[in-house]
């Protein structure tokens, strides 16, 4: 089993939840590089994480429509 962070905010997930077994940091994210302390914006970055998404078997998501919409098409429990 493995679990993928993916979100706007990957910076707040490296820092908080780095020590966890089996976590991937593989979304397209925001906020990637600290030490320019230089928002990296994708644009692209929302269709690369929800593609990601909706191919797992399970989902754990916060509120909001994007997060919903991943959870329905991904099919999982």
């Amino acid at each position: 089993m493995a679990f993928i962070y993916a979100s706007d905010d990957m910076s707040w997930g490296v820092d908080y939840l780095k020590g966890i077994k089996d976590l991937h940091f593989l979304g397209a994210g925001q906020n990637l590089d600290k030490e320019r302390k230089k928002q990296i914006v994708d644009s692209d970055a929302a269709v690369y994480d929800f593609t990601l998404l909706v191919n797992c078997n399970h989902t754990l998501i916060t509120r909001g429509t994007y997060a919903m919409w991943i959870a329905l098409l991904a099919g999982g429990e």
